[in-house]
């Protein structure tokens, strides 16, 4: 039941309408298809299945429930049960690696072990599409109903990330435009033990996702400074 109400919200809610936007348009530059695509903490399913059918699409991820929910509504897609830490493939198995809020997760024990195991993915020339969570100060019930376990600066996943053996071609902050609006939201709800994902008024759903294609057209032109 969690992951189906999950699934229902994923499809429509402006943040993951957006990401999948995002990831979808910069894999797509960076990597064209035909190309072999490994989503780690894939969940349902939603990002790969918003990818061009003419990539080679896995997901893996640590919950079997999620994994038994995507492999039924998506199964185009192959799935299989791996830790980020560990994961099941052999070196070099993808030329592309998508990893959004994962690494900044909850049971990740060791975020620069799961950074060198994600290095060990990719075949030479491969990307890495990387997505954490930022700013340790921002952290509120949201962290703790949602399972994120850290956050970060752009200077510090820079480190983390050298440290790692990646070589950053682009670092750059997300959720800008409406950035004061989340950072009040979470200041208010700070104590509240409550996860952002839930269904959204349509019309503040709307709403944010205009910011978010707005925004997504500047990403595509540079960085942005904070988010």
């Amino acid at each position: 039941p969690y992951y189906e109400a999950l699934d229902r919200v994923e499809r429509d809610h402006w943040w993951f309408h957006a990401l999948r936007e995002l990831v979808r348009d910069t894999l797509v530059e960076a990597k064209p298809p035909p190309a072999r695509v490994l989503d780690v903490g894939c969940s349902t399913g939603h990002l790969l299945a918003s990818l061009p059918i003419a990539y080679d699409r896995t997901g893996v991820d640590v919950d079997a429930d999620a994994l038994e929910l995507a492999a039924r509504l998506r199964p185009e897609i192959r799935f299989r049960r791996g830790e980020i830490e560990h994961l099941p493939f052999e070196d070099a198995s993808f030329e592309a690696v998508l990893a959004t809020d994962v690494v900044s997760a909850v049971g990740v024990e060791d975020d620069l072990l799961a950074l060198r195991e994600l290095r060990r993915m990719l075949a030479p020339g491969g990307v890495l599409l990387l997505q954490v969570a930022a700013y340790e100060w921002l952290r509120s019930g949201h962290d703790r109903a949602s399972g994120t376990a850290r956050r970060y600066t752009a200077r510090g996943l820079r480190r983390l990330l050298s440290g790692a053996g990646l070589a950053p071609e682009r670092l750059t902050y997300r959720v800008s435009l409406v950035f004061p609006v989340a950072v009040a939201r979470r200041i208010a709800l700070r104590r509240r033990e409550q996860s952002d994902v839930v269904p959204v008024d349509p019309r503040l759903n709307r709403a944010m996702g205009r910011a978010m294609s707005l925004e997504g057209a500047l990403l595509r032109r540079g960085r942005l400074p904070f988010g």
